[in-house]
């Protein structure tokens, strides 16, 4: 569910994009003909050849990206064979840094028994620079989708910015996707300002056989954290709540933790805060039941190299200086990596208390876009209905009064 705090392409017309509420009734109720109507009373706006021009780069864009949605193309099948059940299968979000996704892609290339797993990139941004990488890759499978109402394909007009990328992917895979929508395996969840250890498939494979004797209820597996230091003593194991906010990086999941996350869809669209981790934190404490238990692991097997990102800044960004440390953990914790066994924390993770919403989800017509994409039915037709609500005071009035 950018399962990415604020991402680049992650908010709406206030400040985010992507929850709902169903209280609008009359967003609902417009008809194409009062649509039409209301487009013919307002005077038409000069439209420069520059203009025109841009409106037809977003049109050929957008046939692109239907047509890569609808082909649902497995790149690299005819190398490694068709994925089949015991497939493992990695979700990236994928914005616009190349430079991340190359070093993703090479951490990723050196993982043992990723020549078994299925990589899906799920973009919010059509870059043919990108494409065209995405195209040279050949360690793995790999597939493609795009979101189809993010801001570059609508610069000027509601949506604008995109539903919250977690949630969108999580749908996507588990039940969008034809060749996974009937899998019942377990799906690790990156960014691709990830770099991954070479073992993380491998430690995924042992905790979810060893989940009979570690955690049995256990639905979520967090291979990633965001400790600075090593680890002493011997591969540790922590079991306790899903606290998303801390444990948010190269977490997996199988379909029945989804189906608990799919259950609590209006609660994920309709709370105002534009952080989908602030917002999961939110479902695991008041909606999930049985409530989502996790393991996780004490020695990371993902860090974060992305230091140009919506809230972290620094004077001067160096992909490959941050490349360089996560290789230098790696290789410090090279005993650590490929163990035989866990051991268990002898403490567990609980939630914290009840916080405060962040805010920046509370334009109705956001939520509203949420939901039409948890339930499959979002469109153009309903990105018509939402953008010409004839009282957009009033929703913003709500909006704020719900808050």
């Amino acid at each position: 569910m950018n399962f990415s705090t604020a991402t680049d392409a992650g908010v709406s017309s206030n400040q985010s994009h992507g929850k709902l509420n169903s209280t609008i009734a009359p967003t609902a109720t417009i008809s194409h003909t009062e649509i039409k109507d209301h487009s013919k009373s307002a005077p038409k706006p000069t439209r420069s050849s520059k203009d025109v021009e841009i409106e037809e780069e977003i049109k050929r864009i957008k046939k692109n990206v239907q047509e890569i949605n609808n082909r649902q193309l497995i790149r690299n099948e005819n190398v490694f064979g068709p994925v089949g059940n015991d497939t493992r299968i990695f979700i990236v979000q994928v914005h616009r840094r190349l430079e991340n996704l190359r070093y993703l892609v090479e951490s990723l290339g050196k993982v043992k028994g990723i020549n078994e797993s299925l990589v899906i990139l799920s973009h919010d941004f059509w870059d043919p620079t990108i494409n065209d990488f995405v195209g040279s890759i050949t360690s793995f499978r790999v597939l493609q989708m795009f979101f189809p109402f993010s801001v570059q394909l609508y610069p000027n007009t509601f949506p604008g910015r995109g539903p919250q990328d977690c949630e969108r992917n999580a749908k996507g895979v588990f039940e969008d996707l034809q060749i996974s929508k009937q899998w019942d395996g377990w799906i690790i969840f990156l960014e691709e300002d990830h770099f991954v250890a070479p073992d993380i498939l491998y430690v995924l494979n042992a905790l979810v056989t060893s989940r009979t004797s570690l955690c049995f209820h256990c639905r979520v597996i967090c291979l990633g954290n965001y400790k600075p230091k090593l680890s002493s003593g011997v591969n540790m194991v922590g079991i306790g709540d899903w606290v998303v906010t801390k444990q948010n990086m190269g977490f997996a999941m199988d379909r029945s933790a989804w189906n608990s996350i799919k259950a609590c869809g209006e609660i994920f669209c309709v709370f105002d805060d534009y952080n989908w981790d602030w917002t999961m934190n939110r479902l695991v404490q008041t909606c999930c039941f049985p409530k989502l238990t996790a393991m996780f692991v004490d020695v990371t097997r993902v860090v974060h190299v992305g230091s140009c990102g919506t809230h972290i800044k620094e004077a001067r960004c160096d992909v490959s200086k941050a490349v360089m440390r996560a290789k230098a953990l790696f290789w410090a914790n090279r005993h650590f990596l490929f163990p035989k066994s866990f051991a268990r924390l002898p403490f567990s993770m609980k939630l914290p208390p009840f916080k405060r919403p962040n805010g920046g989800w509370g334009d109705l017509r956001d939520r509203q876009l949420c939901k039409a994409i948890g339930n499959g039915t979002a469109s153009e037709d309903t990105l018509l209905r939402l953008r010409f609500n004839p009282r957009p005071g009033r929703i913003l009035q709500q909006s704020r009064e719900g808050r």
